[in-house]
């Protein structure tokens, strides 16, 4: 028989079982209730991480804007703060979080535009001043509608930002009101402060302002440089006014008669976004050498000889006309006040300088087409823009006119024209210019050009490209420069007589996006002539015969240079040539 304490424990054991089961059930469902809670404040945290560190349209790699980000973290310790005491935040804290999320994703915007398209980091004092320059870009390339529709879109996207951080923070301080919340933003903070200790330090450039270690980098650093940078504006300025003037004073001192060239016209030709990436990417270089090879067998056989060199440009993959200053006067101009300064100083250029020796002096630039934009135009005796060419045809993007008709315009009012002066002609071509999705073709007789109505039925060639597709456009950006290539052996060739000096470079790089953000910029220069002696001293400054641009042992020259080496080589007295 069982005794009475065991029939009681037998009766007893399955209760007690029975009893701790819903227990742990109960303990279990409410662990998963914590986790849960959880999930608004790490769903809070990744937005703001995102709306903090997102670089977009700058190339980033994937992901990684989900890093903690040091603003984000430093919101989130405040609502913590708060939420521990049982408060929440004002009103006008989730307001000024509001405004700080819009001021970085505008700030984010620029460096991305700058990053993605000029292959340099945005400077505040220097580009936002410009910024009516992309206003241009976007209403000559997309439709005014279009553009138009897209005011009010931004403005409300910016707003709805604003209202995203806050209804985050207000999420996050809801979540952290639960002491574990509190813990687990503390833990996350540490692990990844004790992750960056493995990390290296990120170089200069992008990554600096990406992230601090493991963490997104907050945006208060950057600014601080900004600021120091804008704060140091009058002696910047001041340097910058003391270098353009040394080299106003240097060329004036240069011999500067140019007897040597002989009364030979000088015919200058810039090629829109013609860059050293034709040279240095394997496929661009595959597209481009046949051009190379048939140009210069086309002017070797009219009896041009050829030499090809590269020169550093001053600005890359847009603000042409900084290329255009740096030649013409020998100013290092790299940016908005190096500009404005210039323009303000108009120190002697090849323009006057060549002037005096009885030369007349015509500038052509048919992408200037905003009589507001009143500018210096380097001491030439004419400027033709926009609105002087009587063009009757069809824009193609950026490019108001084919820049065959340019050249066929030019001729017919400055060259054809005898008797006349010993002439310097200088073009800004546009055919090339980004993005490349429609583009001219040449009119084999140059007779039917005529106002350029012909344009109105002569079907362009289209590429499916658009300013988000840049990344596979080096086919099109090659094919406009062959475009540009062809025709300028065309027209050297076919209707250009005598023994001009002729100058053919590229004003900068294309886009980042085309280079494979390269960070060189260095472009093409061609110099040709019917007569040998004016093409020597480019050959003995290191410039190679024929048409293909070579890399060297040396970096290449800077753009001011030219001016300089010019009037040397080709003026009668040497006495005070540079080194």
């Amino acid at each position: 028989m069982l005794r009475r304490s065991e029939v009681s424990n037998q009766r007893e054991g399955p209760s007690d079982d029975h009893a701790r089961a819903p227990r742990a059930r109960g303990r279990s469902i409410s662990t998963r209730l914590a986790l849960l809670a959880l999930l608004p404040l790490l769903g809070a945290l990744a937005g703001l991480d995102v709306l903090f560190n997102l670089g977009y349209p700058a190339p980033e790699p994937p992901g990684w804007y989900l890093a903690p980000s040091l603003d984000a973290l430093a919101i989130l310790a405040l609502a913590a703060l708060a939420a521990r005491r049982g408060r929440r935040l004002p009103t006008w804290v989730l307001a000024s979080v509001g405004i700080l999320v819009v001021a970085v994703r505008l700030l984010r915007l620029g460096d991305g535009i700058t990053q993605r398209y000029f292959n340099r980091p945005l400077s505040l004092a220097l580009d936002l001043p410009t910024t009516f320059e992309l206003v241009r870009l976007l209403d000559a390339t997309l439709p005014r509608a279009q553009l138009i529709a897209g005011v009010p879109l931004a403005l409300g996207l910016l707003v709805g930002l604003a209202w995203l951080a806050a209804r985050l923070v207000r999420a996050a301080e809801r979540a952290l009101a639960e002491p574990r919340a509190r813990y687990l933003l503390a833990g996350l903070a540490t692990a990844t402060a004790l992750a960056s200790l493995a990390l290296p330090a990120p170089p200069d450039g992008p990554a600096r302002d990406r992230r601090w270690g493991a963490f997104g980098a907050s945006v208060f650093p950057r600014l601080a440089r900004e600021i120091a940078f804008a704060l140091r504006l009058d002696d910047y300025r001041a340097a910058r006014a003391a270098e353009i003037a040394a080299t106003d004073a240097h060329l004036r001192a240069l011999p500067h008669d140019l007897a040597k060239l002989g009364g030979a016209d000088v015919l200058l030709f810039f090629i829109e976004a013609y860059g050293a990436t034709v040279i240095d990417r394997p496929e661009q270089a595959r597209l481009i050498a046949p051009v190379f090879q048939a140009a210069q067998a086309r002017l070797e056989r009219a009896g041009f000889t050829v030499a090809t060199g590269l020169l550093d440009s001053r600005t890359y993959a847009g603000r042409s006309w900084l290329a255009h200053e740096t030649l013409l006067t020998g100013v290092r101009a790299d940016n908005r006040i190096a500009d404005e300064l210039a323009q303000a100083a108009r120190p002697a250029g090849l323009a006057e300088l060549i002037g005096r020796a009885g030369y007349r002096t015509v500038f052509a630039q048919p992408a200037n087409r905003y009589r507001s934009v009143v500018r210096w135009a380097y001491g030439f005796d004419a400027v033709y823009s926009g609105w002087d060419f009587d063009y009757r045809g069809p824009g193609f993007r950026w490019a108001n006119q084919p820049d065959q008709y340019t050249l066929d315009f030019m001729h017919r009012r400055e060259v054809a024209p005898t008797p006349r002066r010993p002439l310097l002609l200088a073009y800004a071509l546009q055919s090339s210019h980004a993005p490349w999705s429609d583009q001219p073709r040449l009119v084999e007789d140059w007779s039917r050009i005529g106002d350029g109505s012909i344009y109105q039925t002569l079907p362009a060639e289209h590429f499916d490209i658009s300013w988000t597709t840049l990344a596979s456009g080096g086919p099109a950006y090659v094919r406009s420069l062959a475009y540009d290539l062809e025709l300028l052996a065309d027209y050297l060739t076919r209707r250009l007589a005598g023994e001009a000096l002729i100058i053919v470079l590229g004003d900068h790089q294309p886009v980042g996006e085309v280079t494979a953000f390269s960070p060189s910029y260095a472009v093409p220069i061609h110099v040709l002539s019917r007569r040998r002696a004016l093409v020597e001293p480019f050959l003995a400054r290191g410039y190679l015969p024929g048409m293909r641009p070579r890399r060297g042992s040396t970096p290449p020259a800077g753009m001011e240079t030219f001016l300089p080496g010019l009037l040397v080589d080709f003026s009668a007295s040497h006495a005070a040539a540079p080194p």
